[in-house]
């Protein structure tokens, strides 16, 4: 029996210092066997330009092109701390992805020409909503591209990890992730529609655990009750240590998840369908549509070489043909001279000679169409005068003298013995099938024969036909 491939998958996960390389079966059960890979970078602020991504960009794209050096296609995911994220109120009646942008400008600090956005609606009237800088992201993409992996999915790390909280659990938990300079909380709800906005901060320096307390519960989404957790470790464990501890004072953890469990858990999730994705706008995925280019370029040059192949062709017959031309030019001054002795040889000898070969040909073929037109109608002639003959009385006597035929009448002028024997001629003459014989004009002579005049016409129907 043939087992069932493993559907592995890749993800390009963006964190403060490290960068994960990881392949996940997205089917897998809630402790997926993962492979990955790690590289240590030096980025931990928010990029805003091409120069702020520019390093890591090109770190990551030789990284990736060792590491796959077939190509790739991937899905990538990028920190909280590298992006605004907030959850807008639109009116109902007014909702639509533009509307919840436009309340979305006035909570950030540049213009929404920087940046390129994603939102998704919750409940009626709320919106949650996404962006990044669109130069610094189109630095990293396209150096992802040009050595060989194609992101065709760019999804936010706090967002994913939310949503696969909302999907195992009810209310009152909190997502943490914990990274070596940044920590985001959440609370997903994205069910009932009242979500609270998440809060992505740089995780202070350890002046006193006191101040450290204060400035990360104030951020964390609790209530009067102390609330369950789910912690995602994405940093180093030293730097990420203490800001563990200092959650465990006020919030019940049910899991905490250290990098090698937490990055495979999350790159699962971003195969799923309902991710919310950033490759929008400035920022669209045109792979899927690269292989139709790659085949278009390809079909082009392919056209170009067949071009440029008839050229050659072409080229080649033209200097054969006109080898060929020289080859029959005494020939054909040979010839325009026994037909036209009297003359020189002009440049157009060749047309002159086709000219008076057409008009041999008609006039000849005009002798030929001619000869045949009369010979048949002298035969059908024959044959008509032949099946009148054959209907005549007998005793009938008859001179002919005269015979006017054509195509539809016969008229004959001659002499018979009497009157009644021309009536005679008539009545026979009226049994040819396809012919009428009209009455026949008589005249008494001195020596009491008559002269006759009989007329014979093809019926009307018959010469329609």
């Amino acid at each position: 029996m043939r087992s069932e491939p493993t559907l592995r998958r890749l993800t390009v996960y963006f964190s403060d210092r490290r960068t994960f390389f990881v392949e996940v079966d997205p089917r897998a059960g809630p402790s997926p066997d993962a492979d990955v890979r790690i590289v240590d970078t030096g980025l931990a602020l928010m990029p805003r330009q091409a120069a702020d991504i520019l390093p890591l960009a090109e770190q990551i794209g030789q990284a990736l092109r060792d590491t796959y050096p077939d190509g790739a296609t991937c899905r990538a995911v990028l920190p909280a701390a590298w992006c605004f994220i907030h959850v807008v109120t639109v009116p109902t009646a007014q909702w639509t992805a533009e509307a919840a942008a436009f309340e979305f400008e006035p909570l950030v600090p540049v213009p929404l020409e920087q940046l390129t956005w994603s939102c998704r609606r919750l409940g009626e009237d709320k919106a949650l909503v996404v962006a990044v800088f669109t130069e610094a992201i189109a630095v990293l993409l396209r150096h992802l591209e040009e050595n060989g992996v194609d992101a065709e999915v760019v999804a936010v790390d706090a967002l994913v990890a939310a949503d696969a909280a909302d999907a195992r659990s009810s209310g009152g938990r909190v997502v943490v992730l914990v990274d070596d300079q940044h920590v985001t909380i959440a609370k997903p709800d994205f069910g009932g529609g009242e979500v609270a906005p998440f809060r992505t901060f740089r995780r202070p320096a350890v002046q006193s655990p006191d101040a450290d307390r204060q400035l990360l519960l104030g951020a964390a989404p609790v209530g009067e009750n102390r609330t369950t957790a789910l912690v995602h470790v994405l940093g180093g464990a030293e730097a990420t240590k203490p800001t563990v501890e200092l959650l465990s004072g006020a919030l019940d953890f049910i899991d905490v998840s250290a990098p090698e469990v937490a990055v495979p858990l999350l790159c699962r999730e971003v195969h799923k369908p309902n991710v919310l994705d950033l490759r929008r706008q400035s920022l669209v995925y045109s792979g899927r549509w690269r292989g139709v280019r790659t085949c278009g370029r390809r079909s082009a040059v392919a056209f170009a070489v067949l071009l440029a192949a008839c050229g050659v062709g072409l080229r080649v017959e033209n200097v054969r043909y006109t080898e060929a031309l020289e080859d029959l030019r005494p020939l054909r001054d040979g010839v325009y001279r026994r037909v036209f002795p009297d003359g020189a040889v002009p440049a157009a000898a060749g047309a002159r000679l086709r000219s008076e070969l057409a008009k041999l040909t008609g006039v000849t073929r005009q002798a030929a169409e001619a000869a045949v037109v009369s010979t048949s109608s002298g035969l059908a002639l024959v044959e008509q005068l032949a099946a009148l003959a054959a209907l005549l009385p007998e005793q009938t006597k008859v001179y002919l003298a005269e015979l006017v035929a054509d195509a539809d009448a016969l008229i004959l002028s001659g002499q018979t013995t009497s009157h009644q024997a021309a009536g005679e001629m008539v009545q026979s003459m009226n049994q040819l099938p396809g012919w009428t014989v009209e009455p026949p004009r008589s005249k008494l002579r001195k020596d009491q024969t008559v002269d006759c005049r009989i007329s014979v016409v093809r019926n009307r129907h018959e010469q329609a036909g």
